[in-house]
């Protein structure tokens, strides 16, 4: 925990605030329980409401409420139904871009 804050001097931005609300939760997830174990990747850290996720701006560096924050493991925050949606979606759209892709290079062979 030490070593989280003395990284955290160096932080900026939304790094800063995630570090702060991952403190605050005291490195734990905030729906099962389960503890970050130092070395592994980070735990995501989830806006409750919804409308506020994917918001980007200077405001991080000035917010110091973080009610609207919690800590999620990687699981937890993966199976959150409207986290599971955007992920279906994001798939969905990967495979009609690549869909299109063969198709363009299709075309062109058949041009040169």
């Amino acid at each position: 925990m030490e070593l989280i804050k003395n990284q955290l001097k160096y932080l900026e931005g939304r790094d800063w605030l995630r570090e702060q609300v991952r403190m605050r939760d005291n490195q734990t997830c905030q729906k099962c329980g389960k503890r970050w174990i130092e070395g592994q990747r980070k735990f995501d850290v989830h806006h409750i409401q919804e409308e506020y996720e994917n918001r980007t701006g200077r405001r991080y560096e000035n917010n110091k409420d973080f009610t609207g924050l919690i800590t999620l493991c990687h699981r937890c925050h993966l199976n959150l139904p409207h986290i599971r949606a955007k992920m279906s979606r994001k798939h969905i759209y990967s495979k009609v871009n690549q869909k299109r892709k063969e198709e363009m290079t299709a075309l062109r062979n058949t041009v040169n």
